[in-house]
C-alpha cells in the first residue's frame, strides 16, 4: 500500500478540494486516515492529465514552423509533416509519450498518418490514447469542387485497427468524399476553421463555410475552431466537444480560439496541445496559456478549464481516468504547491502547476 498523508484532493466531476489522506490499495484509490503514509503538507492533488490533440509522428520537425507557414507545414498530400514520415521512430515517439507521462499525461487523442506505427507506440507506452487515421491523400481544388467522391481516400487503412478517423481539414476533400469517411469512421473528429486562410479556401471551392459543412457530418469532435466568425453560433448550437490548442494557434494559425465565448456558454472545451514540432505535449503548461487568454477575453472561472483536460473527457467517455474518486483508478498527480498558499486553488494549478510541477505520482 502506497499512501499520503494531508492532502488536499480535487475529487469527483466537479473537482471539488477535499483535504483527506489517500491511499492505493489493491490498485484502487482509498480516502480516508492513514497515519502511516508520508506527509504531503497540504499539497494539491489532480487526476492525471488528457491531451485531447495530438501529432506525435512530427516529433523530428521540432521548430521547423518558424520556416514554413501552416499550409507548408501540415496541408496533404505534400505538407513537409507528411514527407518527414519516414523519419520517425518507434523508439523515438515512445521518448515523447515518457515525457508526457512524466508530466502528468496519461492519456489523449493522437492523430496519424500512420497508425499502425502509433499503435505500436502507445502499447509500449503503456498510454491510454486513441488513435485516429488521418488520411495522407487529398484532392485537388477541381475534384472538391466539382464534389467528385475519392474512394481511395481510406485505401490501406485497417477500419478495425484504429479508434475513428481525423481528417485534416474540411477544405481538402469534397463533401462526397467527406460524407463517405463519415460513414466508415466509428470515431469522426475534423479540424475546422482553424484559420483564415483555410475559411476562405471552403467558401472559394464549395459555397459553404468549412464550419456548415462540418456540422451537416454530425462529428465526434471538432478540433481547432479557432476563428468561428460569424458562426459561432451555429458551433454553440450544435454541442458538439472542441478540441482547442491554444498555444499552436498562437505559433501557427494566427489566432486565438475564443475560450471566453464558449466557456460563457457551457460549451464541451477539451485542451490539447497539437503539432509536437510545434508545442511540447505538456498540458500543465498548455492550461496555464489558455487559463491566461481565456482572462485576457474576460472569462474568470478557472474550473471548466481544469475540467477540460481531467474530468470531461471521462464524462465524454473518452478515457477511463480523470476522476479521483472512492474506488477509482490510481495515477494521482500530487503538485508542489500547497493549498493554503493561494486563494483559489483551481486558478492556482492552472497558473502555478507547470512551473511548480509534480511532487509525487501514486
Amino acid at each position: 500500500m502506497k499512501a499520503l498523508r494531508n492532502v488536499v484532493v480535487l475529487a469527483g466531476e466537479d473537482l471539488e478540494p477535499i483535504r483527506t489522506d489517500i491511499a492505493v490499495v489493491e490498485g484502487e484509490l482509498r480516502f480516508g486516515t492513514f497515519p502511516e503514509g508520508r506527509d504531503a503538507g497540504g499539497r494539491v492533488a489532480i487526476p492525471p492529465l488528457f491531451n485531447a490533440h495530438l501529432h506525435l509522428l512530427d516529433y523530428p520537425l521540432r521548430e521547423e514552423y518558424v520556416r514554413h507557414d501552416l499550409v507548408e507545414l501540415v496541408r496533404p498530400p505534400d505538407g513537409l509533416k507528411q514527407r518527414a514520415l519516414g523519419r520517425a521512430t518507434i523508439d523515438g515517439a515512445v521518448a515523447v509519450l515518457e515525457s508526457m507521462k512524466h508530466r502528468g499525461v496519461y492519456g489523449g487523442i493522437e492523430h496519424s498518418n500512420l497508425p499502425a506505427l502509433s499503435a505500436e507506440v502507445r502499447r509500449r507506452a503503456e498510454m491510454d490514447m486513441k488513435i485516429l487515421y488521418e488520411p495522407v491523400i487529398a484532392q485537388t481544388e477541381e475534384e472538391i469542387r466539382e464534389d467528385v467522391l475519392c474512394e481511395d481516400v481510406l485505401t490501406g487503412v485497417e477500419m478495425e485497427q484504429v479508434d475513428g478517423v481525423a481528417p485534416s481539414g474540411v477544405g481538402e476533400y469534397s463533401d462526397a468524399t467527406l460524407k463517405e469517411i463519415r460513414r466508415r469512421a466509428k470515431f469522426f473528429a475534423i479540424h475546422v476553421a482553424e484559420h483564415v486562410e483555410a475559411v476562405e479556401r471552403s467558401l472559394r471551392l464549395t459555397g459553404k463555410s468549412e464550419i456548415e459543412r462540418a456540422l451537416t457530418l454530425k462529428p465526434d469532435l471538432l478540433v481547432h475552431a479557432t476563428v468561428p466568425g460569424e458562426e459561432i453560433d451555429l458551433v454553440l448550437k450544435s454541442r458538439i466537444p472542441i478540441a482547442v490548442n491554444v498555444s499552436s494557434n498562437a505559433l501557427i494559425a494566427g489566432a486565438l480560439p475564443p475560450l471566453a465565448e464558449y466557456l460563457e456558454a457551457g460549451h464541451p472545451l477539451l485542451f490539447g496541445t497539437d503539432n509536437v514540432m510545434t508545442v511540447e505535449p505538456d498540458m500543465l503548461h498548455e492550461l496555464s496559456v489558455a487559463w491566461r487568454v481565456a482572462r485576457m477575453q474576460g472569462w474568470d472561472d478557472p474550473g471548466p478549464i481544469l475540467k477540460g483536460a481531467t474530468s470531461l473527457p471521462h464524462t465524454l467517455g473518452l478515457w477511463s481516468l480523470g476522476v479521483l474518486q472512492e474506488g477509482g483508478p490510481p495515477h494521482i498527480l500530487v503538485l508542489d504547491l500547497r493549498a493554503d498558499e493561494v486563494a483559489d486553488v483551481h486558478a492556482g494549478v492552472l497558473n502555478r502547476g507547470a512551473v511548480r510541477g509534480i511532487w509525487e505520482v501514486l
